[in-house]
Protein backbone atom coordinates (compact mmCIF):
# COMPACT_ATOMS: atom_id res chain seq x y z
CA UNK A 1 0.00 0.00 0.00
CA UNK A 2 3.08 2.33 0.51
CA UNK A 3 4.54 2.13 -2.38
CA UNK A 4 0.81 2.53 -4.19
CA UNK A 5 0.45 5.59 -2.05
CA UNK A 6 3.94 6.78 -3.10
CA UNK A 7 3.81 6.68 -6.44
CA UNK A 8 0.42 8.10 -6.52
CA UNK A 9 1.82 11.40 -4.71
CA UNK A 10 4.79 11.30 -6.59
CA UNK A 11 1.94 11.70 -9.55
CA UNK A 12 -0.07 14.05 -7.93
CA UNK A 13 2.97 16.32 -6.60
CA UNK A 14 1.82 16.14 -3.33
CA UNK A 15 3.45 16.06 0.17
CA UNK A 16 1.07 15.56 3.01
CA UNK A 17 -2.17 13.77 2.47
CA UNK A 18 -4.43 16.88 2.51
CA UNK A 19 -2.59 18.06 -0.43
CA UNK A 20 -2.86 14.48 -2.32
CA UNK A 21 -6.65 14.09 -1.70
CA UNK A 22 -7.02 17.73 -2.79
CA UNK A 23 -5.47 16.97 -5.97
CA UNK A 24 -7.00 14.01 -6.51
CA UNK A 25 -10.13 14.94 -5.96
CA UNK A 26 -9.37 18.15 -7.90
CA UNK A 27 -11.43 20.27 -5.05
CA UNK A 28 -11.24 23.81 -5.74
CA UNK A 29 -12.52 24.61 -2.32
CA UNK A 30 -10.88 24.29 0.64
CA UNK A 31 -13.31 21.86 2.60
CA UNK A 32 -10.55 19.04 2.55
CA UNK A 33 -7.88 21.38 3.92
CA UNK A 34 -10.55 22.94 6.72
CA UNK A 35 -11.57 19.23 7.62
CA UNK A 36 -7.99 18.23 7.86
CA UNK A 37 -6.77 21.07 9.66
CA UNK A 38 -9.71 20.74 12.19
CA UNK A 39 -9.23 17.14 13.08
CA UNK A 40 -5.84 17.84 13.61
CA UNK A 41 -6.36 20.52 16.01
CA UNK A 42 -8.57 18.55 17.89
CA UNK A 43 -6.29 15.80 18.34
CA UNK A 44 -3.63 18.20 19.51
CA UNK A 45 -5.99 19.59 21.84
CA UNK A 46 -6.95 16.01 23.15
CA UNK A 47 -3.30 14.36 23.37
CA UNK A 48 -1.56 17.63 24.84
CA UNK A 49 -4.72 17.82 27.59
CA UNK A 50 -3.76 14.17 28.55
CA UNK A 51 -0.41 15.56 28.78
CA UNK A 52 -1.06 18.27 30.99
CA UNK A 53 -3.36 16.31 33.22
CA UNK A 54 -0.81 13.36 33.50
CA UNK A 55 1.81 16.21 34.49
CA UNK A 56 -0.38 17.41 37.72
CA UNK A 57 -0.52 14.10 38.91
CA UNK A 58 3.03 13.15 38.49
CA UNK A 59 3.43 16.82 40.37
CA UNK A 60 1.17 15.75 43.13
CA UNK A 61 2.32 12.38 43.69
CA UNK A 62 6.03 12.40 43.52
CA UNK A 63 6.54 15.74 44.80
CA UNK A 64 3.43 16.44 47.08
CA UNK A 65 2.60 19.59 45.09
CA UNK A 66 -0.94 20.54 44.45
CA UNK A 67 -2.16 19.13 41.44
CA UNK A 68 -2.68 22.90 39.57
CA UNK A 69 0.46 24.26 41.24
CA UNK A 70 2.02 20.93 39.10
CA UNK A 71 0.52 21.84 36.22
CA UNK A 72 1.00 25.51 36.35
CA UNK A 73 5.37 24.96 36.89
CA UNK A 74 5.52 22.28 33.81
CA UNK A 75 3.30 24.55 31.81
CA UNK A 76 5.83 27.55 32.64
CA UNK A 77 8.72 25.05 32.11
CA UNK A 78 7.04 24.20 28.76
CA UNK A 79 6.53 27.53 27.95
CA UNK A 80 9.95 28.73 28.12
CA UNK A 81 11.31 26.26 25.84
CA UNK A 82 8.93 27.59 23.50
CA UNK A 83 10.34 31.10 23.27
CA UNK A 84 12.91 29.93 21.10
CA UNK A 85 10.51 28.82 18.14
CA UNK A 86 8.53 32.37 18.50
CA UNK A 87 11.75 33.98 18.54
CA UNK A 88 12.77 32.43 15.09
CA UNK A 89 9.29 31.83 13.72
CA UNK A 90 7.06 34.92 14.66
CA UNK A 91 9.58 37.53 13.27
CA UNK A 92 9.93 35.86 9.83
CA UNK A 93 5.85 36.34 9.71
CA UNK A 94 5.56 39.28 7.45
CA UNK A 95 2.02 39.75 8.13
CA UNK A 96 2.70 40.03 11.69
CA UNK A 97 5.98 41.97 11.85
CA UNK A 98 4.04 45.54 13.06
CA UNK A 99 2.79 43.36 16.29
CA UNK A 100 6.50 41.63 16.70
CA UNK A 101 7.63 44.85 18.67
CA UNK A 102 5.14 44.95 21.03
CA UNK A 103 5.53 40.71 21.75
CA UNK A 104 7.07 40.17 25.49
CA UNK A 105 9.65 37.67 25.56
CA UNK A 106 7.38 35.43 28.67
CA UNK A 107 4.11 35.95 26.61
CA UNK A 108 4.20 32.53 25.04
CA UNK A 109 5.15 31.22 28.81
CA UNK A 110 2.22 33.14 30.21
CA UNK A 111 -0.43 31.90 27.90
CA UNK A 112 0.37 28.67 27.76
CA UNK A 113 0.25 28.52 31.70
CA UNK A 114 -3.26 30.42 31.34
CA UNK A 115 -4.58 28.11 28.92
CA UNK A 116 -3.19 25.05 30.16
CA UNK A 117 -4.62 25.90 33.75
CA UNK A 118 -8.27 26.69 32.21
CA UNK A 119 -8.17 23.47 30.13
CA UNK A 120 -7.52 21.01 32.88
CA UNK A 121 -9.86 22.80 34.90
CA UNK A 122 -12.53 22.50 32.18
CA UNK A 123 -12.19 19.16 30.79
CA UNK A 124 -10.85 17.28 33.61
CA UNK A 125 -12.65 17.57 36.33
CA UNK A 126 -13.19 14.76 39.08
Amino acid sequence: MAKKFKRMTDEYDSITIPDFLVSHFKSTTHTIRIVAATALSLFVIIYVSAQIDITGKTFESFLGLDYYTGIAIASMITGFLCIPFFKFVVPNISTLEPYINKLDVMLPSVLLALFAGWAVSTFYKD
